[in-house]
């Protein structure tokens, strides 16, 4: 067997559905020419792979034959290597429960989105058929089109695919034209892109390439699978026409004792100590040692997941997630000692550059063929065997060199060490933190501050093999040679060029490109304060776990595009956001990925931009009410200690996620949360509309009363904090009417024409709100009574600057 063969045969398998949906081919003419073929599409997989081989010339004219023969076979194979895409197209579609009608009227029918089908929510939202950007992104409720929307994308496709120069970018060029065209059209709901199908099968493919070659699966075991797995999908096939409603536990039993074999691991790697080591840095001058740090962490978990599949003779495909200082690769099980000699190999080379300020736990669970079916519990199980490496995570250092991690440093001679780390250093760098202070930093602290003014205005990275380190010094650089690459940011986007390694940053319109936050603004964190103080804007994502719990029938397929499209928010979509608002030089993104964002900057840009993103994301996931993100936001002066902020960040964003309001009690015995705390005042989202709607009124007041407008922002904060308590009672929900009248009392003074219309807006919009709150609404919208002293807060902080 040929690895490129088996693996460019299972990314272009069914690429024939792209070409077929277009209706732009004759279909008696590739029915009459490929008649031994039995279904229509792999007829045309073979057909477009027929025209490729014409274009692209890194393959021989052997390999393109056997590419052509698989594809065009794949549902009928009579050889070993057809076999094995067959088998892996089936594990890569596992949650499919309905054979192939080639009648049915498909062409218009739409990808849903994943989000949209979980177990207590079936509201239909598709996407439009398109090439991935930012602009396509959100799907729409039961978007309807009648237009052949392939025939737009189909041509630029072609002519894209045609001047690939290696089999990576290959995968690049399905994502950017495939995200959005379903694996399968049915008369049920598909929410697995073509993309997200063609990747997993190759990942599955070159798995079982890899078992072969090592002796651990043959011919014989490869038909057994597949007739065992004919077996299960008539299992599926009666459960489903009989309705059954208990069809996860009926398959769960099943499974019990059938596909049990074990062919494949799924790996996990998790890098620890990122919090500290990002936030761990002087105030002054702080921003390019947090970004410096920052882009190290996504590029060390990036190149440490390459190094992985690179060793385990895997591909790109095998990374099913990768973001947040997290991923996950499947490998097959024959790698298992091969792993475990990598995971050494790693903990060592961190140990050796950061001690035990870093590490990478790497944990693994072997995976049953029925495992692709429902595939929750082992994502779990790969998380939980990563939790307990943690516990022992210096084990490997530990047991060749205890004295490394146990005996005193020597402190009888002079020692110098780095004011960052705390580590020894033989040669002085120095950072200027102000006029008449300098601080002094170690060769791998500095390179963190080089590493940001690199990538500040880059538009591409090039990646490439490096077989030995040229720096002599321990930097990030010798890091990222000692595991076998080498990294250079560049200004140029190398559109032209002849380079394959080239990989564009936050740029789909390109043959390779990299995701992730690598800008830095030109500006200090003293420019971007208001009057000494800076915001910290911290989020992230509710009750995830749970969130791959209500997947229906999680399959690997969908747990791995589900963890896609939600590293494709945060890495991308977050970003570019930022850009389309144009507050690139006004909010510092320190990290978004994962499911885990910091932004630092002005309190009202950040207060706007959280409630921007809090409308998007609810689009980008369908509205699904179980895709929530908790959020903080937390004022501190600029030159407060970075890591002390991010502590107090960690305990508002605990606050947003544990407060539980007077009228959920009764109906909930663990938060909603859903939240976000300002000035450590927990609100819904919805309360922060109203604080948003207060503050333009307040705003526009201030405005026209410049001369008074100190004056009469503070009568307008007394008169708010003596709201407090507004709300009496036992229960908390019985609202003491006298107190709302006393914002009269406060703002009595103003009594001129000019102003008068303004104070009575005001007055009578906060009265409205809690007339509706408590007497005419079912909803009660306003729980915490101290939104106006919060609108009033955030406006004090804007015209004290001005």
């Amino acid at each position: 067997m040929n690895k490129k063969v088996i693996y460019i045969s299972s990314l272009l398998h069914d690429l024939g559905k792209f070409l077929e949906r277009s209706k732009q081919y004759v279909n008696n003419y590739i029915k009459n020419k490929y008649s031994d073929i039995r279904y229509s599409h792999p007829r045309y997989s073979k057909f477009f792979v027929e025209q490729l081989s014409k274009k692209i010339d890194w393959l021989s004219i052997e390999e393109w034959e056997n590419i052509s023969k698989i594809v065009g076979y794949h549902h009928q194979p009579n050889d070993f290597d057809t076999k094995i895409i067959q088998l892996a197209d089936w594990l890569a579609s596992a949650e499919r429960e309905e054979q192939e009608l080639e009648e049915f009227n498909y062409i218009n029918d739409k990808l849903e989105s994943i989000f949209s089908n979980m177990s207590d929510y079936n509201e239909q939202y598709e996407y439009d058929i398109s090439v991935l950007n930012f602009d396509n992104m959100m799907p729409m409720f039961e978007f309807n089109c009648e237009i052949n929307r392939y025939i737009d994308i189909l041509s630029k496709f072609l002519e894209d695919i045609g001047k690939v120069r290696d089999e990576e970018e290959v995968l690049f060029i399905l994502e950017k034209y495939c995200s959005y065209i379903p694996a399968q059209t049915r008369q049920y709901r598909s929410d697995i892109s073509l993309y997200d199908h063609s990747k997993l099968t190759a990942a599955i493919a070159i798995c079982l390439f890899n078992e072969n070659k090592n002796g651990f699966i043959d011919n014989a075991k490869i038909d057994k699978i597949i007739q065992e797995l004919q077996k299960m999908m008539e299992f599926k096939k009666f459960n489903k026409d009989q309705d059954n409603s208990d069809f996860k536990e009926n398959l769960l039993t099943y499974l019990e004792d059938k596909l049990l074999d074990e062919h494949f691991i799924l790996i996990k790697g998790d890098i620890s100590g990122i919090q500290k080591f990002i936030f761990n840095v002087p105030s002054k001058k702080a921003a390019k040692s947090l970004k410096g740090r920052s882009i190290y962490i996504m590029l060390l978990t990036q190149l440490i997941a390459q190094y992985i599949i690179d060793q385990l003779n895997l591909t790109k495909s095998n990374i099913l997630y990768c973001g947040g200082g997290n991923f996950y690769i499947l490998s097959h099980k024959s790698a298992e000692n091969k792993l475990k000699e990598i995971e050494k190999r790693i903990m060592q080379l961190l140990f050796k550059h950061h001690e035990e300020k870093l590490s990478c736990n790497i944990g693994y669970v072997s995976m049953k063929i029925g495992d692709f079916l429902l595939s929750e519990k082992i994502w779990k199980e790969s998380s939980n065997e990563v939790n307990r490496k943690k516990l022992t995570k210096f084990n490997y250092i530990l047991k060749e060199d205890f004295n490394k991690l146990f005996l005193p440093t020597d402190i009888s001679k002079s020692i110098q060490t780095c004011d960052i780390c705390k580590m020894e250093i033989k040669e002085k760098s120095t950072e200027k933190e102000s006029d008449s202070l300098e601080i002094v930093l170690c060769d791998m602290c500095n390179s963190f501050i080089s590493l940001a003014d690199e990538s500040k205005n880059a538009k591409s990275i090039i990646i490439s093999k490096k077989t030995n380190s040229e720096d002599n010094k321990n930097t990030y650089k010798s890091i990222f040679n000692e595991l076998g690459y080498d990294i250079k940011f560049s200004n140029d986007s190398h559109s032209s060029s002849n380079l394959i390694n080239v990989y564009k940053i936050n740029d789909f319109d390109s043959n390779k490109w990299i995701l992730g936050s690598f800008y830095l603004p030109n500006k200090t964190f003293d420019d971007l304060a208001d009057k000494n103080k800076i915001a910290y804007l911290k989020l992230d994502v509710d009750n995830l776990g749970t969130i791959f719990g209500k997947v229906k029938n999680p399959s690997l397929s969908r747990i791995s595009t589900l963890s896609r499209q939600l590293n494709l928010f945060f890495e991308y979509y977050l970003i570019k956001l930022v850009e389309k608002e144009n507050l690139q030089e006004d909010l510092y993104i320190v990290f978004s990925g994962g499911d885990d964002v910091l932004v630092i900057g002005r309190l009202k840009k950040l207060f706007d931009f959280s409630l921007k993103l809090r409308e998007k994301f609810k689009i980008f996931t369908a509205e699904n009410p179980n895709l929530t993100f908790s959020a903080a936001l937390g004022v501190f002066d600029v030159d407060f200690p970075v890591i002390n902020a991010i502590y107090e960040m960690e305990h508002l964003l605990k606050k947003s996620k544990s407060i539980i309001y007077y009228d959920e009690k009764d109906t909930i015995k663990i938060p909603r949360k859903n939240k976000i705390t300002i000035f450590n005042q927990p609100f819904s989202w919805k309360e922060l509309e109203y604080i948003k709607e207060l503050y333009d009124k307040l705003y526009n007041f201030i405005d026209q009363n410049k001369e008074n407008k100190r004056s009469i922002l503070r009568k307008i904060l007394l008169a708010s904090e003596k709201y407090n308590p507004l709300i009496d009672g036992p229960k908390g929900n019985e609202i003491n009417n006298q107190k709302i009248w006393k914002m009269r009392y406060y703002l009595r003074n103003i009594k001129d024409k000019k102003n008068l219309k303004q104070k009575e807006e005001i007055i009578d919009i906060y009265e409205k709100m809690w007339l509706k709150n408590y007497y005419f609404s079912d909803e009660k919208p306003i729980k915490n009574h101290q939104i106006l002293n919060v609108a009033a807060k955030i406006l004090d902080l804007e015209i004290r600057k001005k």
